[in-house]
């Protein structure tokens, strides 16, 4: 098709020229000397008269916010020249370097913290007075709540600074096994080429079973190679967090639901409503196995495309992507097609499939100069365009907190998911209203079945695992053996029948191995019901959602959970029901999904 072979790739060279330049050089320097600047306010902070304390409190705040948001740009700027080449030594170098300055600032600022989180009311009402400074209400707010887990200022600081040479670098090590693999895939003229694991995972949404079979093996014989490895950095990342969390007196999943903003009831009532339900999921594999011609999927098949009675499987060109998901996401709102047209003239997406380029798609944002940015491997297939949708979802949500203060673009991660999943979901129900084929259909829904596959099974599997994993681990190291059993239990548990025991998913998936948040998968779980019930709000006042929706996405930085839901849609998110009705929306899906494949079977 025409425009297959577009090249997209980022410009940000107005961000700075290069890892190294003039101007990212002198803004290292800025952070340096504000940091430098901001301990001696703490030597004055620590022998300040009353008087003097919500002052002083007050030029620390906003010092700290110009120095962070000026570290988050170079941050971001060497983390997109490492997930376009991993390999690169002067950006890990930098990437040390920039990690041990955050470590630094964040312990820099324990002093304010801990005086924020413990003062009384009246103090902490005067400091948030300055119109400066009231964006961070909310976050004050939550410190405050959390108080009693806080340790003493020097620990405080310790654990910040030990961290990056310690938790983070393991982290960092995985990132780097994972960048250095050599994949041997077998290739169908008997052939053995060499790739990267990015465009090995590539090859597995490839409609080629014999290729998706052979980079499946290859990944799986490159990761199993290096099984000790692995366990070695699990072993040491949650040892790391146990140990911290026992000074903390504070279990194993309260970071992570801090972080996420959402309460333990909240998150059991969901969990419990979807294992309720994995029949639906079942019906979901056994169709798509069905359609395969299978009996059940293999582990290679979960990433297939739907298959086609056509001699060359769909495909689309990135400017068909482009323009498919821009005027979908029109129907939603005028602004968000408009908004695809800006990130492609802007040089802001990467579509380059590279040799050493992250094989995950992801998107970015830039704080300092209010930009996001999307990168995926295209290679023009139908999971390409959901993938695509779903991303651009992410980079519209931070294009409309692009105007909030910084502390209130921190939107926490089950809200973050709900937009790219409801970009992507609304996407896929507009093109089906006007698909004209039984093949259409199937494709649409084959991505929307594929959906409940990965935002239910896949991360709630991997939510179980990690829960049983932390908990033994708690117990003392565990070895790759007993890892795996663990592993194994889970997801025979969620996918049946469907799931083989030399599936070592757990190696190459980097989600246990994130240093930087925890428990990385159930917010999917909740964005992608979340993304149903703003779904059901489109449909049932297509004209007043746009206003509803951007009001709840600039809300998204600066409320929980329970509370967002409750003032834009009404809904009591630990009540069964509000997640019984997203339920509900995913019976009629897979019915649909059921009745396509009987269809196209029949004409097969």
């Amino acid at each position: 098709m025409t425009g297959m072979n577009k090249i997209a790739a980022w410009d940000n060279h107005h961000i700075y020229e290069a890892i190294g330049s003039p101007d990212f050089i002198a803004d290292y320097k800025k952070v340096i000397r504000n940091a430098e600047s901001i301990e001696e306010l703490n030597e004055q902070l620590a022998s300040a008269n009353d008087g003097e304390v919500v002052a002083l409190l007050r030029t620390i705040q906003k010092a700290f916010d110009k120095t962070f948001t000026t570290l988050s740009e170079l941050q971001t700027f060497v983390f997109c020249v490492l997930s376009l080449d991993g390999t690169d030594s002067e950006a890990k170098k930098w990437r040390e370097k920039l990690n041990n300055a955050k470590a630094q600032l964040t312990s820099l600022m324990t002093p304010q913290r801990d005086c924020l989180a413990t003062a009384p009311s009246d103090t902490v009402d005067e400091f948030l007075a300055d119109s400066a400074i009231q964006a961070h209400s909310f976050a004050i707010e939550l410190d405050r709540a959390c108080s009693k887990s806080r340790l003493s200022s020097e620990t405080e600081a310790t654990l910040s600074t030990l961290s990056t040479s310690g938790l983070h670098a393991w982290g960092d090590f995985y990132k780097s096994l994972q960048s250095s693999l050599e994949i041997g895939v077998e290739l169908p003229a008997g052939m053995v080429e060499t790739v990267s694991p990015g465009k090995a995972r590539a090859m597995l949404a490839e409609p080629d079973e014999d290729l998706r079979m052979s980079a499946f093996i290859g990944l799986t014989k490159a990761w199993g190679e290096n099984k000790d490895t692995c366990t070695a950095i699990l072993n040491s990342i949650s040892g790391w967090r146990l140990a911290e969390d026992k000074l903390r007196s504070i279990h194993f999943l309260d970071p992570s639901l801090r972080e996420a903003r959402i309460r333990r009831q909240t998150l059991d009532v969901m969990v419990d409503v979807v294992r309720q339900n994995r029949e639906l999921g079942h019906k979901i594999f056994d169709s798509m196995a069905r359609a395969l011609n299978k009996k059940a999927l293999h582990p290679w098949d979960w990433y297939a495309p739907a298959p086609t009675n056509e001699e060359l499987p769909t495909s689309y060109s990135y400017d068909e992507c482009l323009e498919l998901i821009s005027s979908s996401f029109s129907g939603i709102s005028k602004d968000m097609g408009e908004f695809i047209k800006l990130m492609d003239e802007k040089g802001w997406i990467d579509n380059r499939i590279l040799p050493t380029k992250s094989a995950m798609p992801f998107c970015c944002f830039f704080h300092k100069s209010r930009e996001p940015r999307v990168s995926i491997g295209f290679s023009g297939t139908s999971k390409n365009l959901q993938t695509l949708a779903h991303e651009l979802g992410h980079a519209y949500h931070y294009w409309v907190m692009r105007k909030l203060a910084s502390p209130e673009l921190v939107m926490p991660r089950p809200l973050a998911e709900t937009a790219s999943i409801f970009s992507q979901n609304a996407m896929s129900e507009i093109l089906l209203g006007k698909s004209t084929s039984t093949q259409d259909r199937l494709e649409l829904l084959w991505g929307m079945g594929s959906q409940i596959r990965t935002f239910f099974f896949h991360d709630l599997s991997f939510f179980d695992f990690e829960y049983e994993f932390y908990e033994r681990r708690a117990k003392g190291t565990l070895s790759p053996i007993e890892i795996e059993e663990i592993f194994i239990r889970h997801w025979t548990n969620w996918f049946g029948p469907h799931f083989r025991e030399d599936d070592q998913r757990w190696l190459r998936t980097i989600f246990p191995f994130m240093t930087n948040v925890r428990f990385y998968n159930y917010p999917y779980a909740f964005g992608y019901l979340f993304a149903l019930a703003l779904e059901g709000k489109r449909q049932e006042d297509p004209t007043e959602f746009a206003k509803l929706y951007e009001a709840l996405l600039i809300d998204t930085g600066r409320m929980t959970l329970e509370d967002l839901a409750k003032k834009h849609l009404g809904a009591n998110l630990q009540e069964p029901e509000f997640w019984q009705k997203g339920i509900r929306v995913v019976e009629d899906l897979v019915a649909r999904f059921e009745e396509t494949v009987n269809e196209w079977t029949e004409l097969s």
